[in-house]
């Protein structure tokens, strides 16, 4: 049997792998239920790893028989596991040398290849953890474990986790990873990547700050916080609004390639804002979507969020705004990089509590925030938008006609009810391109 600060290694890399494969693979959660049955039981692995050595590193200091026998047994267990963790250890490095980083990103900006797993390749990596899962638990008696104290781990795994549940129920986020996934599904291949190739973009990218990307300078740059004042053909502003949704999805997809190297100091946050869902566009509904987005990337929450929980919970009128923004800027501050990717802000039916929020998000930090504005705010708040000294990425008016063209087309394929025009489909196209003169 092998000695047990050899066996302490392979536990050691065992978690350091687990972990760094579910940091990876969180990028890609909503793509399919295969990838979110990976992460889950990737994560009990890697729970499981971290009560083993917890269990071990105790049980150094006592030989009764009880606690030997079960030293011994989790001994064997780790060796029995070590062929897994290693296959592990490789996917995970292949991850790391294969399309990861910035440079990587920009690339591959705007194009669908970025999830590249096969259902097959998803089964094998499940069961390769399941193995080792299975490995680590073999021949394990539950009385034995008692003697080790290693219950007192596990408890508190499943305490912290019911933890986690309730402030997640009590702070009722709206959830915009459908709205995500449908944008990202409807963008045409070839649409938005003109962005990745914006020398501002690359710059945000690389360096931080806040991203704003706006209309043209050709028509109004606001509208009214009650949309009556309409900037261009009604047709041409209905593929913008679409359009605005698949950059918005590809900013985001780009944002999780560049940070997709095992770093735990990263994240990636964003919302969708809409006219017909004004309920779940609040100030407070983006506050506590973002605050759930980011403050249980990894199994757990921020100090300040526990204690927030704690004061306010029982009160009917819940946290205030100011409240939550406080423990948004806490839980942003924690991390070495963020993204933040806001879509449609005009569409957002709190325009001064929206300022309020990126005001707040804004904030001098040491840390590199990357905050990403899309659409036009009110004439309310545009101005004022100034304050935050934002990089302006104007959109390239060919670029837009040249993605309102692909959109179209699409459109005019795949719609049964146009399908009965085909006769009709190179006027609508002509008319809409003609028009067009940028958002």
């Amino acid at each position: 049997m092998a000695d047990p600060g050899t066996i302490l290694s392979v536990v050691s890399l065992g978690i350091q792998v687990s972990q760094g494969l579910v940091q990876y693979w969180n990028s890609f959660r909503g793509y399919d239920n295969e990838i979110e049955s990976l992460i889950s039981t990737t994560e009990l692995l890697k729970a499981h790893l971290q009560n083993i050595d917890e269990l071990l590193r105790r049980s150094t200091t006592r030989q009764d028989v009880a606690t030997k026998r079960a030293r011994d047994q989790l001994l064997k267990n780790v060796s029995a596991s070590d062929g897994a963790i290693k296959a592990l250890e490789a996917e995970y490095k292949k991850l790391r040398r294969d399309g990861t980083g910035t440079k990587v990103a920009l690339r591959n900006f705007g194009r669908k290849t970025t999830y590249h797993f096969r259902k097959e390749s998803l089964s094998s990596l499940r069961t390769i953890v399941s193995e080792a899962l299975r490995s680590l638990r073999m021949g394990i008696d539950i009385s034995q474990l008692g003697q080790l104290e290693v219950t007192h781990g596990l408890v508190y795994e499943m305490k912290k986790q019911q933890d986690i549940d309730k402030i997640k129920a009590w702070l009722n986020p709206s959830d915009h990873s459908m709205k995500h996934k449908f944008a990202r599904e409807q963008r045409q291949e070839g649409t938005a990547e003109w962005i990745g190739r914006e020398p501002l973009f690359q710059y945000f990218v690389a360096n931080g700050s806040t991203l704003w990307l706006t209309g043209n300078g050709n028509v109004t740059s606001w509208v009214r916080k009650d949309n009556t004042e309409v900037c261009c053909d009604p047709g041409y502003e209905s593929c913008l609004l679409t359009l605005t949704k698949h950059f918005s999805s590809a900013i985001i997809e780009s944002a999780r390639d560049s940070i997709v190297v095992s770093n735990d100091d990263c994240a990636v946050a964003y919302f969708y804002f809409s006219f017909n869902d004004s309920i779940h566009g609040s100030a407070e509904s983006l506050t506590r979507s973002l605050i759930s987005q980011l403050a249980f990337t990894d199994r757990d929450c921020s100090p300040g969020l526990k204690i927030l929980y704690d004061a306010t919970h029982t009160r009917k009128d819940g946290p205030t705004l100011q409240q939550l923004i406080s423990a948004l800027q806490e839980i942003t501050c924690a991390f070495q990089t963020i993204f933040i990717v806001l879509d449609a802000l005009e569409e957002a039916p709190q325009q001064l509590g929206l300022l309020r929020v990126l005001k707040s998000l804004s904030t001098p930090r040491s840390n590199k925030l990357h905050l990403c504005l899309l659409g036009r705010p009110s004439l309310e708040i545009g101005p004022k938008l100034e304050e935050l000294k934002p990089i302006r990425l104007e959109m390239n008016r060919g670029e837009i006609n040249k993605d309102i063209l692909t959109l179209v087309r699409a459109r005019l394929k795949s719609d049964p009810k146009l399908l009965d025009f085909s006769e009709s489909h190179a006027k609508i196209e002509a008319a809409l391109t003609e028009r067009s003169d940028g958002m």
